[in-house]
């Protein structure tokens, strides 16, 4: 069976469904084979989570989503000047829009590509290649953003995009050209860029 973590909350919420087993004093992974078939979808190769279970995952994780002070602004300047492009990993395409309509971002984005929807997550190529494609844009005159050195960084490098990382912790060994203190310091950050961009696709995480 396959295995997935779950936040404890979530899985609270399982064990007190009616109906339920309750192995409250087994450990999580015990739990987690004998509740799958309530959040997982065996039918289809990948596991792909039941509406149940994605509404319910939905609910929880944006409980703890919080919007930046002047993000909306930074893009709007951006929006004016470049061609903004979103890409991001997720296995529910919808909770992305909404929170993009949620927060007044959506607007700013010519394009959002998810991984669910496109078939392969970062750091493959092949999401990279094709956020250059629907956008019309060339690797030369692109620049990816984001926040996870191995899935972003690496990633957009392997598909020969220059990026910048939100580091500000310097966790990561990288020149500093190419790191962020915060998403805000973003327009700056362009500005100081030593390549040329000619009205290029951002593309961020």
């Amino acid at each position: 069976m396959h295995e997935v973590l779950l936040h404890s909350r979530i899985l609270q919420m399982f064990l007190d469904k009616p109906g339920m087993v309750s192995f409250r004093y087994q450990n999580q992974r015990v739990l987690c084979r004998k509740i799958g078939k309530h959040f997982v979808d065996t039918r289809n190769v990948g596991y792909a989570p039941t509406p149940f279970f994605q509404i319910r995952i939905s609910e929880e994780w944006s409980q703890g989503v919080t919007y930046i002070a002047g993000v909306n602004e930074m893009l709007a300047d951006l929006a004016s000047k470049y061609t903004l492009v979103l890409v991001t990993n997720t296995h529910h395409a919808g909770l992305v829009r909404k929170h993009l309509q949620d927060s007044g971002m959506e607007q700013y984005f010519m394009h959002v590509i998810t991984s669910v929807e496109h078939g392969r997550r970062k750091p493959d190529r092949s999401i990279f290649e094709h956020a250059l494609q629907v956008s019309n844009c060339k690797k030369e005159t692109a620049l990816f953003v984001g926040d996870s050195y191995f899935i972003d960084y690496e990633g957009a490098r392997v598909a020969g995009l220059p990026c910048l990382l939100i580091d500000p912790n310097q966790r990561h060994s990288i020149p500093n050209p190419h790191r962020l203190n915060g998403i805000l310091n973003l327009p700056s950050a362009i500005s100081r860029a030593n390549h040329s961009f000619q009205r290029p696709c951002k593309a961020a995480r």
